[in-house]
């Protein structure tokens, strides 16, 4: 008979399967959710220049279309863009053409 006090293997189980989906709850709120709508929300000088006004304006088609074509747009421009002075990984960290000694004998 299981002292008083002390779960048994199952309740203990069942335990940790909860604070497991909690923690992955609140994993998805925080780090998803609300940067998401922050960034979305962000957008907000573009839509007044585009005409548009008020808290309403964020629930409006207009305004997810244009904050998707702004993703396109710069995604599509950081694909094409090449630099002539491309190099090893520690060229941008250093702001040399050679890494350094410590790290060209390291690496």
């Amino acid at each position: 008979m299981p002292e008083p006090g002390l779960r048994s293997y199952g309740s203990l189980r069942n335990f940790e399967v909860k604070a497991f989906f909690k923690n992955c709850a609140f994993c998805v709120v925080f780090f998803i959710i609300i940067p998401a709508a922050i960034y979305y929300m962000s957008y907000y000088p573009y839509g007044r220049a585009s005409g548009m006004h008020g808290v309403g304006m964020y629930f409006t088609s207009d305004y997810a279309n244009l904050v998707l074509d702004n993703q396109k747009f710069m995604f599509s421009y950081h694909s094409g863009v090449h630099t002539a002075t491309a190099g090893t990984w520690p060229t941008w960290l250093t702001g040399s053409a050679r890494a350094p000694r410590s790290c060209a004998r390291a690496c």
